[in-house]
């Protein structure tokens, strides 16, 4: 609240990105109708009322992904005791950090978390990373797929792949390649992929950045005939990318 220059006290009130202020002559409003000072408090809270609901609504939109967030275990033997029950979550086991003994990951969304097992066989969280994967929101025009796997050389393969029936023909999905070393995971390779489904024209850049090469092969996949174009070039050398540094785009 403040007072204008006129002596007029104001109350400013932020809703859709407008101030909006209710000046209010305290010295008028004393001697002004009881009618007028009803419709001026009314007018004020249901503004107060209205902008309570929408960050009421915000914050049980969000209260999932929160819980997923906070409730997935530091160990255990076995996804089931690990993630909650009744919680969807992608998941792939393998040899990741070399030891001989199968290693667990886990997406529940926003949370992609790495296990690692002991001696014992007992899964403990190595890391955790919040939202660095797209979120599945429900609906029926739009939605994401998500693949998991570790590979025989304990490579993380994590697929992101969209779908979408309404506002544009194309499709994509990347994939994206994680091996441990030097204490960390580090990103080795990605892949690119996007297609129209109406003319069948696609595209898939791999990348290594191991040998620090590109490929881009540009293809039909309606039309047999047209020979695929395939492209090579060399990317500038650089340290390798950490996983969580990156978001992992569909």
């Amino acid at each position: 609240m403040h007072t204008n220059s006129d002596g007029k006290s104001n109350i400013g009130v932020t809703f859709d990105d407008k101030e909006q202020h209710f000046a209010f002559d305290f010295e008028q409003a004393a001697t002004s109708s009881p009618s007028l000072r009803l419709r001026q408090h009314t007018h004020y809270y249901y503004i107060i009322g209205t902008m309570m609901k929408r960050i009421l609504i915000v914050l049980l939109a969000a209260l999932p992904m929160l819980a997923s967030a906070q409730q997935l275990a530091k160990k255990g033997r076995n996804a089931d005791e690990i993630v909650p029950q009744g919680t969807d979550c992608v998941k792939a086991e393998g040899d990741l950090n070399k030891d001989g003994r199968s290693d667990l990951v886990i997406y529940a969304q926003p949370v992609l978390a790495i296990y690692f097992a002991n001696a014992s066989g007992v899964y403990e969280q190595w890391k955790q990373y919040d939202e660095v994967l797209p979120v599945d929101e429900e609906g029926d025009d739009f939605w994401i797929d998500l693949i998991i796997t570790i590979t025989d050389r304990g490579v993380l393969r994590i697929y992101v792949g969209s779908f979408a029936s309404a506002g544009t023909s194309y499709n994509s999905n990347n994939t994206y390649l994680y091996r441990f070393q030097n204490g960390d995971f580090y990103k080795i390779g990605e892949e690119q992929h996007s297609q129209s489904r109406m003319t069948g024209e696609a595209e898939t850049v791999s990348i290594n950045y191991l040998t620090h090469k590109r490929q881009v092969v540009k293809e039909n996949v309606f039309d047999e005939t047209v020979k695929p174009k395939e492209t090579w070039t060399n990317i500038a050398k650089q340290p390798l990318r950490k996983l969580g540094e990156d978001y992992m785009s569909e």
